[in-house]
């Protein structure tokens, strides 16, 4: 089902602004989505799971680069999962593990 783009906009506002269950609302609705647009790159190279979370981890203070202009949010977010994914790859060709922090708990309740 297509995302709403009033209520996405109202909600990267919000995220911007730091509000929690706003920034719950984009990974409810997009977080499925940026994990197989991220396993499609890692493949056997990473934890698509554990990038996903990276990815909205960092969405807090990535956000504030965002910018509509004609551009969707979620192009805009499958971009910053698949830079995060390429670097994964990476770091994984030169045998390293980069590390991700987990995310916070409190923002998957609801």
């Amino acid at each position: 089902m297509p995302a709403d783009p009033d209520r996405v906009e109202r909600a990267v506002t919000a995220v911007k602004a730091g509000d929690a269950s706003a920034l719950h609302y984009l990974y409810v609705r997009y977080a499925d989505h940026v994990c197989s647009y991220v396993k499609s790159i890692v493949r056997e190279h990473g934890d698509p799971e554990h990038l996903t979370e990276s990815v909205f981890l960092s969405l807090p203070r990535a956000i504030a680069r965002y910018e509509a202009r004609g551009v969707p949010f979620e192009r805009w977010l499958l971009r910053l999962a698949r830079d995060s994914a390429v670097e994964q790859v990476m770091w994984a060709s030169r045998g390293q593990t980069a590390w991700v922090p987990p995310m916070p708990r409190e923002w998957l309740a609801a």
